[in-house]
């Protein structure tokens, strides 16, 4: 396994320390993003075990422990265990008893391998987001001998900028024993290699995997193994952001609109990274399906208007259902040709965070985030009903509506009495 032993490992033991445990019989029972919120191994369904060996995986991030120091460390737990070898074991989805292999050291190697690439190549992607302004493209970088994989070494010196989407799946790791890494460049990297800028996305063509565990078909791209076509680092990214709304969005008013107002420069990123992840799966489902999520969290500002007009959020965190990204009020502003565009959703944790605008709607008595979208004369606003008789997972601040309004039309609003300025203004 190749991994950068010149990077610092803080980032990776913070990764790799935040994951829970979770039982799991068979490899294909959770697979992608799931592996980035806990640590699992296949048909170990002892937690006591799990911690063993999760502790074992964290000396060897933390101290760079060998493979074979690893594999003699755990050996005889799992042997006095009996968690080695082959055993009759009961299939928790079918019931069925089969005959399945536990441990050995090839299964060591794989746990080691896989937790120790996956964890320092989280490590390196937050690394890479936080000097991005300064050096935004990767190279993929294969190790061109005779294992690598045909479409690996296909991709090998590809320049691409850090936020191209072909990151989004083609991140290494790609798949089991994967050596590919990447290498951050700046605009001098580009000019002493004769480019003038990044190369062309290659094209991805997919096959249908079907996961024989749940019968579900996952498109994964030519040249990535099942469960692989994810960017472990995005992924942390946005479970971190889910822990934080979540835990923020559900605290008393006042502690959660003062935490998010101090930690903003640090929480925003994975916050968007989160609401991303959403979106993007509200919009592949193409249908509403009662899902919901934290797009934001009122500031102290907000939170002392509101109060001024008598009324008193229980909390500040901003629910979004889905319905308003591909519902029927979603499909009215499509034939108004004034509804978002799934960007442009994914940009509203920012546009909560730091609007252009703040306004209160006195007839719907509502708050409205106004922030650029689009052309110039183009404004988009969204509607924050607050403390609305609806509760949603115990957050009373629901998003109403999204859409783009003429910047014209939005001043009309306040110069009539129809919106009061609570902060900000329009450019």
């Amino acid at each position: 396994m190749k991994v950068d032993f010149n990077l610092p490992p803080e980032e990776a033991l913070e990764y790799f320390r935040a994951k829970g445990l979770k039982k799991q019989f068979d490899w294909q029972d959770a697979i992608q993003r799931e592996h980035t919120a806990a640590f699992m191994v296949a048909k170990m369904m002892d937690l006591d075990l799990l911690t063993d060996v999760q502790s074992a995986v964290d000396d060897a991030l933390a101290k760079g422990t060998t493979l074979r120091d690893f594999q003699n460390r755990l050996k005889p737990l799992l042997v006095d265990k009996g968690w080695w070898g082959k055993k009759e074991m009961a299939d928790p989805i079918t019931g069925e008893l089969r005959d399945v292999k536990l441990g050995s050291p090839r299964r060591l190697r794989t746990i080691f391998d896989v937790n120790l690439s996956t964890a320092y190549a989280t490590g390196h992607w937050q690394k890479i987001k936080t000097n991005e302004a300064a050096a935004p493209y990767l190279l993929y970088n294969a190790v061109d001998d005779g294992r690598a994989r045909p479409l690996h070494r296909a991709w090998d010196g590809t320049v691409l900028r850090v936020d191209d989407p072909f990151w989004k799946t083609h991140y290494p790791p790609n798949g089991w024993r994967c050596r590919c890494s990447v290498i951050q460049l700046n605009d001098d990297d580009l000019r002493e290699m004769g480019k003038d800028g990044p190369d062309a996305t290659p094209k991805s063509t997919t096959y249908n995997w079907i996961n024989p565990r749940t019968g579900e078909i996952v498109p994964t791209p030519n040249g990535i193994d099942p469960g692989w076509a994810y960017n472990a680092g995005e992924s942390h990214q946005a479970q971190l952001g889910k822990q934080f709304i979540e835990k923020v969005g559900t605290a008393p008013a006042d502690l959660a609109a003062a935490t998010w107002r101090s930690s903003i420069t640090t929480a925003l990123a994975p916050v968007e990274a989160a609401f991303g992840e959403w979106v993007d799966d509200v919009f592949s489902g193409g249908m509403t399906m009662g899902r919901s999520a934290m797009a934001g969290v009122l500031v102290p500002d907000d939170l002392a208007y509101l109060r001024g007009r008598g009324i008193e959020p229980v909390n500040a965190g901003i629910l979004v259902e889905d319905r308003l990204l591909v519902g029927k009020k979603a499909r009215r502003h499509e034939t108004a040709g004034n509804a978002l565009t799934p960007e442009e959703w994914k940009s509203l944790p920012a546009a909560l965070a730091i609007p252009e605008a703040v306004v209160w709607d006195t007839a719907n008595e509502t708050l409205l985030y106004i922030f650029p979208v689009g052309a110039a004369d183009k404004a988009g606003k969204l509607a924050i009903a607050v403390n609305t008789a609806t509760k949603k997972q115990g957050i009373n601040n629901l998003a109403r509506s999204g859409f783009k309004a003429p910047v014209a039309s939005l001043k009309a609003h306040i110069a009539k009495g129809d919106y009061e300025l609570v902060r900000g203004g329009l450019e």
